[in-house]
């Protein structure tokens, strides 16, 4: 799941000028709740691509919200990996969620959902966490080429529980379109209807292999080419009474009545933010991981997102 390819669309933020940011938990591999229920990560997952597992705990909850109280324009939050759902990470998250919360800021998490019935109890009384973007995009039977059966059917049995509780509301369904693979979105609709899911999100598919020597634009599915098979899409999801966002990364897309077009805008910054220390711009982020701007303490920051911005926007194919 490409996180920051619509994280200011997922928290509401598009076209509201600021900084958001997108944090990495890069712990231990054998933290990842996918993992524990897989024969390995998910397929093309960016926090495993751009080699963040492993990394040491630099950056703890405190410093994390010093350098969001030292980012003046700062408009939101969202942790992009799933270690955020974790054993060992989800106190970290309550506590970003409400120090969020107290300041009226949206925070996030990204999740592939196989802990929400584990955590229901906590995530409904985490008021402070305003968005769950849930990541499934392949039906039960091609799991395994992805992560397994068994996230697959955690993940359905916690969306039915968030639709009975009242959940559902803070939830977003994050799917990512791979080449010939839209059969795969449009047979999981009758799921997703069934489990009471209402918002739907697509992004393009970047592959983060060898990103060393391909441009972004070389590497992200091109939309433009799906065109049809987004309407057919739409149109069916639109029948079961779920509404489907595209989230046009290159901004490719002819911006028309038939499909409901999310672009980012560029007065919102995002940054990506992970607990090695590294801080990354929006498109230097969708590469191999980039650790050429670190923080190690707050009174850093403003420098660092310069720095940042600056390698980012000399990347950037817009």
């Amino acid at each position: 799941m490409c996180s920051l390819s619509y994280l200011e669309a997922l928290l509401g933020l598009i076209g509201t000028p600021g900084t958001a940011y997108g944090v990495v938990y890069s712990g231990d591999p054998d933290r990842c709740p996918v993992k524990d229920l897989s024969t390995g990560p998910c397929v093309g997952c960016p926090t495993e691509d751009r080699e963040e597992i492993g990394f040491a705990d630099v950056l703890d909850v405190d410093m994390l919200c010093a350098i969001f109280e030292r980012t003046v324009d700062h408009i939101g939050t969202t942790v992009v990996a799933d270690d955020a759902l974790s054993i060992a990470s989800w106190q970290k998250t309550q506590e970003l969620a409400t120090w969020h919360g107290e300041r009226s800021r949206p925070f996030g998490v990204v999740t592939s959902g196989d802990r929400i019935v584990d955590l229901m109890d906590e995530l409904m009384a985490c008021t402070g966490l305003c968005k769950i973007g849930v990541s499934i995009d392949a039906p039960r039977d091609q799991q395994d080429s992805l992560r397994s059966e068994a996230v697959f059917d955690r993940t359905v049995e916690g969306l039915k529980h968030a639709s009975k509780t009242g959940l559902m509301s803070r939830i977003e369904i994050v799917q990512v379109l791979r080449k010939a693979r839209m059969d795969w979105l449009i047979k999981l609709l009758p799921v997703l209807a069934e489990a009471g899911v209402s918002q739907v999100s697509v992004s393009a598919f970047v592959d983060f292999a060898n990103a060393d020597d391909r441009p972004i634009q070389d590497r992200i599915l091109d939309l433009r080419l799906r065109y049809q098979g987004l309407l057919r899409y739409t149109s069916k999801a639109r029948q079961l009474g779920i509404e489907v966002k595209i989230d046009d990364l290159m901004h490719v897309l002819t911006l028309d009545q038939w499909l409901k077009v999310r672009r980012q805008s560029p007065e919102t910054h995002i940054f990506r933010i992970a607990t090695s220390g590294s801080i990354e711009g929006f498109w230097t982020a969708l590469g191999k991981h980039d650790p050429a701007v670190m923080i190690s303490h707050p009174d850093q920051i403003h420098q660092a997102r310069k720095e940042a911005f600056e390698r980012s926007d000399w990347l950037s194919p817009l």
